[in-house]
């Protein structure tokens, strides 16, 4: 922006309201209520994870510099409420920009508090917690919604989110998302599974929605199979199931009917 006035105080008040209507919400960005501008608030106050916060920050042209390790963490996004995903970031910042008033901001950040600025400049610059994951197969997952659920139930919707999640990036032809299924593929591969193997993953990504079945309603079966396979290619990722390549490999022939 480079000049503050009584535009960006006018979109501060509008961020400030915004993330209030959602319970929960730590940061956000301009970009997320549809205005170009570099602006983000940031309020950590009463954070479980953040003992000493610095209050409400607005910070105009914000620029975060890494100063710590790298650390990974669970991230949610108010742009993305289904899921929540495995990001990696520096555990410790310096953020720079402008506040209100028109004053250098030079604050050092660290752990929770650093991780919502990086995840809020990201908006500024088109970046989503997707696009920050290694693996779509190991790093994404349905976000609770309350009440316990069986294994299996929670299996199924993981199963779900990443078949509409990965197919909405091979609609768009979207890299980092389309990638993901040769991410996928080669997981399976080096559990010892070979082409049926990479064919379920090609299913798992792309049968939904080029079928026009919403993954909600795909038969029971079906979605325990699907479920059942993320499950052994993520034991088989972890390298703690010696049965996972064997389990995956009659999962295959589930999937395909045999």
């Amino acid at each position: 922006m480079g000049r503050v006035g009584p535009a960006a105080r006018r979109l501060a008040d509008d961020l400030r309201d915004t993330a209030r209507a959602h319970p929960g919400t730590v940061g956000l960005a301009a970009t997320q209520l549809g205005t170009m501008w570099r602006v983000i608030w940031v309020d950590c106050t009463g954070h479980r994870h953040v003992p000493d916060a610095h209050g409400e920050l607005v910070v105009v042209d914000p620029v975060a510099v890494p100063l710590g390790d790298p650390e990974t963490a669970r991230e949610g996004c108010l742009s993305l409420p289904d899921v929540t995903a495995n990001v990696t970031r520096p555990d410790r910042i310096a953020l720079r920009g402008l506040d209100l008033a028109g004053r250098d901001v030079d604050l050092e950040l660290a752990g929770f508090e650093a991780r919502v600025v990086l995840h809020e400049i990201d908006h500024l610059d088109g970046v989503l917690i997707l696009d920050r994951v290694s693996s779509l197969a190991r790093d994404l997952f349905p976000r609770r919604t309350g009440g316990r659920r069986s294994r299996s139930a929670a299996l199924v919707e993981r199963a779900a989110t990443l078949a509409r999640v990965a197919h909405a990036g091979r609609i768009q032809g979207d890299a980092p998302y389309a990638a993901h299924l040769a991410d996928v593929v080669a997981l399976v591969e080096s559990a010892g599974v070979q082409e049926g193997a990479a064919r379920a993953a090609a299913w798992l990504h792309t049968l939904p929605a080029e079928a026009g079945i919403p993954p909600d309603e795909l038969r029971p079966e079906v979605g325990d199979a699907l479920a059942d396979l993320v499950a052994a290619l993520a034991a088989a990722a972890d390298g703690h199931d010696d049965d996972a390549p064997a389990r995956a490999a009659r999962l295959v022939a589930v999937l395909r009917g045999g």
